[in-house]
């Protein structure tokens, strides 16, 4: 595993790989855990299901990104208010120092 397998923050506590394309992040400890076996596990597909999987995934990622980007707005929302000054009391034609 490397950085874009660790959630961050500023995508609501998702990684990037899992943002990205939908999957869940694996650990670095899925090597140690998970023991080798000599059998490689085969996966049978059906095509008549793929529609409704695609679907799914869609719907998935559209509400991942939703919560990321609902939370990105609530950071940037968060920081205007902390930063935002005072307004200035000088005008154009007035001679200011700094």
């Amino acid at each position: 595993a490397n950085l874009n397998h660790t959630p961050v923050r500023t995508l609501a506590g998702h990684s990037p790989v899992e943002v990205f394309t939908g999957l869940p992040a694996s650990s670095a400890l899925d090597v140690l855990v998970v023991p080798a076996t000599e059998t490689s596990a085969e996966r049978v597909v059906e095509l008549g299901d793929m529609g409704d999987k695609l679907d799914h995934l869609r719907t998935s990622l559209r509400d991942l990104h939703r919560e990321v980007n609902d939370t990105k707005e609530r950071k940037r929302l968060q920081d205007m208010r902390a930063h935002k000054g005072t307004s200035v009391n000088f005008d154009v034609v007035d001679f200011v120092l700094w």
